[in-house]
């Protein structure tokens, strides 16, 4: 499961979207459309100065609401006024009642199985579309309040579309620009861990899914390898690789690991594997189990944030540590999350285009057979060939449909091998490993996290994050 396996391009169904002439009219004031469309993006002082245009333009009757909506404001807070930003929510919440155009979602209370109140249904809906469309406006005013430019073009993005952006129910804002500046220096990942394991006494080690891109190991490790399928051309199709992949020692499910006794090896490797996993947790448990105490355990995942990342996974949200406990708490979660989890992949594969545009590239040549290999490997020589040339920018395009989302998308219901249900940056990784600790400890799996670093592009392999986990019990 190396890059080449990352990256196969979903088919499905076009599902239409629609959007108001009222969210229309209040974009249009809100941020210079054109600029977004391209990729650019304006400033918390023109979406202000647009909402203020907006003033001038509504209706007699908008602006008796508007009026009214500001006393009530001022009694709840007193003498506090509202600020450019207040007026322009406000404004945009009256476009929003006028024209019944709130966003078709079911907020996290309904979720949860909160009941507000003895309402009829369809104005139970409602309310509930009024909650989150409030907590989103909300939103809207922190993220311009901070000139977050890219969790401002994601609520501008779910304006425009009427939905909330895939990943919303598990996922934050990565935040990419914190910490960019702490990768290290390119290198390859056999060189990470040949630097660990050379000099050691003779060691087992175990490689999950190697494809045609194992990790070479010193001479003093003897690995063994383990995939799905022994099938030659089943790990050819699954490895987009053209001259064949590892064949595997041990046919095994990697989640579970079923067939693998507890610590049988001082180490254990997946490289690009982990994100295929929808129950993260728990395959990390497993993976963790089959390794001596004292072993190690080497992980390697795409970067979130890569800026150069020729596809899309870059504009997705991150999974909160949260999220990853739940669905290893609860065995009906993945299950639940799936489709969601679908719509993500289809974010990464549609925002393709979207920044190929941004950058001023030409769209991928997607004609015939999306599961022919020579068309795939096609497209994928062609994005990194032009990976140098992508924006480093990290907001949304508004010209992102969702339609093409859900198109993408809804081909990995039936190749769910080829999904990154999950992402990280260094910091969820980290926050996630945190409360695996946790959750691990009762179950007598005790680990210490030695490595968490972000490495850097290198001919054949994308910015990653690369992990190293000590079992200590």
């Amino acid at each position: 499961m190396g890059p080449l396996r990352d990256f196969r391009p979903p088919r499905g169904i076009l599902v239409a979207s629609s959007i108001t002439a009222a969210a229309v009219t209040y974009l249009a004031a809100l941020g210079r459309l054109e600029l977004l469309t391209t990729g650019n993006f304006a400033s918390s002082q023109q979406v202000t100065a647009g909402a203020d245009l907006q003033v001038a333009n509504l209706r007699p009757a908008a602006e008796q609401q508007q009026q009214q909506h500001q006393q009530h404001q001022q009694q709840a807070h007193q003498q506090q006024q509202p600020s450019g930003i207040d007026t322009g929510l406000a404004l945009s919440r009256l476009e929003f009642e006028k024209a019944g155009a709130y966003p078709q979602v079911t907020s996290q209370r309904a979720a949860a199985g909160i009941d507000d109140g003895v309402v009829a249904p369809q104005q139970q809906q409602q309310q509930q579309q009024r909650l989150v469309f409030e907590e989103k406006l909300q939103e809207l005013a922190s993220a311009a309040d901070r000139e977050d430019e890219v969790a401002h073009s994601r609520l501008l993005w779910e304006r425009r579309w009427q939905q909330l952006w895939p990943g919303q129910a598990w996922g934050s804002e990565p935040k990419c620009q914190e910490w960019q500046a702490s990768i290290r220096p390119r290198d390859f990942r056999s060189t990470w861990v040949e630097e660990r394991l050379r000099g050691l006494p003779a060691q087992s080690g175990v490689e999950i899914g190697a494809c045609q891109l194992r990790v070479s190991m010193p001479d003093n490790v003897q690995m063994r390898y383990v995939d799905k399928s022994a099938d030659a051309e089943f790990l050819k199709s699954q490895c987009f690789a053209k001259d064949g992949a590892q064949r595997p020692d041990i046919v095994d499910d990697a989640t579970r690991l079923a067939l693998i006794e507890d610590e049988s090896f001082d180490l254990l490797v997946a490289a690009h594997v982990l994100e295929h996993m929808q129950d993260v947790l728990g395959t990390l448990r497993h993976w963790l189990r089959v390794v001596k105490k004292g072993g190690l355990v080497f992980l390697a995942l795409p970067d979130l944030c890569d800026f150069k990342y020729p596809f899309g996974d870059r504009l997705r949200l991150v999974a909160t540590p949260a999220h990853f406990v739940e669905e290893f708490q609860d065995q009906n979660a993945s299950r639940r999350n799936f489709e969601g989890h679908v719509l993500e992949q289809g974010v990464s594969v549609a925002g393709i285009d979207s920044l190929r545009a941004a950058s001023g590239l030409p769209a991928l040549n997607r004609t015939g057979n999306l599961e022919d290999l020579e068309s795939i490997t096609r497209n994928f020589v062609a994005m990194n060939a032009d990976a140098d040339r992508l924006t480093t920018k990290m907001t949304v395009p508004l010209n992102l449909a969702y339609s093409t989302m859900e198109h993408f998308g809804s081909y990995c219901e039936d190749h769910p091998h080829n999904v990154h249900f999950h992402l990280w940056t260094r910091n969820s990784m980290h926050g996630m490993l945190s409360a695996a600790t946790e959750l691990f400890r009762p179950l007598g799996l005790t680990f210490v996290v030695e490595e968490l670093h972000t490495a850097g592009r290198t001919e054949y392999n994308m910015q990653e994050l690369r992990v190293a986990l000590r079992r200590t019990g």
